[in-house]
């Protein structure tokens, strides 16, 4: 049975021994497979074995004394990491081999990067009938990153999701480990009731003040506009600080790396560098000198070693200094 990640629904966990978690986008594959394993230790007492590239070739052994235990009423659930290369031979030949007990209790979740299963191969034919497929690839549309952040907010009442849900997404740009950080924040300082219509606004003028926004300010030389929300950041939201020194250590690097590039364009798309960005960037290197330039950037160096406590000094401050800079004619 093959699914997408919106479709999976914990009752399809007791249907299936083995499950096959596949994509891109890690904090998707994750969820799945907690969902999994708390719905295994809730049901009986489980052992837990995890199994990567360097030890899948015990993974015949492993497997059979364990269904071997299982059968006596000791539950297992084995993890099999699969994050680089092609399905490891030693695991295919297994699945294409071996035929699992019907009276069994145990658990496989196997947890691979890979986007897309060929559904001819031997071992996924094997498996077919006994393994849950579900695939996380990165939101396709701006309606399932919101379903997903809807369903993540469900602490909150409907009318206070519609609140936030906007400014929270335009604010992380389809990064959802980001968005995950956010929503946990959002959960904490929404646990009394007494102060949440505060923080939700709080919380509100913080997503709307985004390191993001900050990028285009700075690639525009918007240099009042963008001082004004790094001071607003760092009273209403001081945790911000290592998302607007990733901004700007993003800046300073591509544009250098730009800069000394024959083809600016190009070498801004080999950075990923969003399209509509592009123009901003090309203004942005006009107007600076490849000189002035290599200073922000070992300027964002030493940012970074205050940041992680190398170096003493009032690093907020320092950021203002360096955005003054590049906003600089």
């Amino acid at each position: 049975m093959q699914l997408e990640y919106l479709q999976f629904d914990p009752n399809h966990i007791t249907k299936f021994p083995l499950f096959l978690i596949h994509g891109k986008e890690v904090i998707l594959r994750n969820e799945i497979k907690d969902k999994i394993k708390t719905f295994i230790s809730n049901e009986s007492e489980s052992n837990v074995i995890v199994l990567d590239q360097s030890n899948l070739n015990d993974l015949e052994t492993i497997i059979k004394e364990n269904i071997s235990d299982d059968l006596f009423g000791q539950a297992t659930t084995v993890i099999i990491n699969h994050h680089k290369g092609t399905f490891p031979k030693a695991m295919t030949d297994f699945f294409a081999d071996y035929d699992f007990p019907e009276d069994s209790d145990i658990k496989i979740i196997i947890d691979s990067t890979s986007e897309k299963i060929n559904q001819n191969l031997k071992w996924i034919k094997k498996i077919k009938e006994i393994c849950l497929q579900i695939s996380c690839p990165s939101m396709k549309t701006l309606i399932d990153e919101k379903k997903w952040v809807r369903s993540k907010l469900d602490f909150l009442t409907s009318k206070e999701i519609d609140f936030l849900l906007d400014d929270l997404i335009t604010a992380n740009r389809g990064n959802l480990q980001s968005m995950n950080n956010d929503i946990k924040v959002i959960k904490v300082l929404c646990q009394k009731e007494e102060s949440k219509s505060l923080a939700l606004a709080n919380l509100k003028l913080s997503f709307q003040m985004s390191p993001f926004e900050i990028e285009d300010k700075i690639l525009l030389g918007d240099s009042k506009n963008v001082i004004k929300i790094i001071y607003q950041l760092k009273q209403s939201d001081p945790n911000s600080l290592s998302g607007l020194l990733w901004i700007i250590n993003k800046i300073t690097y591509n544009s250098v790396m730009a800069k000394n590039h024959s083809d600016a364009q190009s070498s801004l798309q080999k950075a990923n560098i969003w399209s509509n960005k592009i123009p901003l960037y090309m203004k942005f290197l006009n107007k600076h000198e490849s000189v002035a330039l290599d200073i922000f950037y070992k300027q964002a160096f030493w940012l970074d070693q205050y940041w992680k406590g190398s170096k003493k000094g009032d690093i907020w401050q320092e950021v203002i200094s360096l955005v003054k800079a590049m906003c600089s004619s």
